[in-house]
């Protein structure tokens, strides 16, 4: 009888401490850094999209094929890429 007295009192304590033990809470704040990087950046989007517009690949021009080029392709290619024979 005496075991079952001790044991309800060992659970009633056990149950009041659980239940009346404070709680903590961890606030992680983020790096000035990480703020920055999450934040808007208008200015730098609009810029970056405008760039990105205009990056876009052009054709080369065509090189004007005078007699001297001729020659130098010729010795270059031989006659066969040049059509000549």
């Amino acid at each position: 009888m005496r075991l079952n007295r001790v044991l309800g009192v060992v659970a009633i304590l056990t149950v009041a401490f659980i239940g009346c033990s404070p709680k903590f809470y961890v606030i992680d704040r983020q790096t000035a850094l990480e703020e920055e990087a999450a934040g808007e950046w208008p200015d730098f989007e609009a810029q970056a999209l405008k760039h990105s517009e205009a990056a876009t690949p052009a054709p080369l021009a065509k090189t004007p094929v005078n007699e001297s080029k001729e020659r130098l392709y010729r010795v270059l290619n031989g006659d066969i890429v040049s059509g000549t024979k």
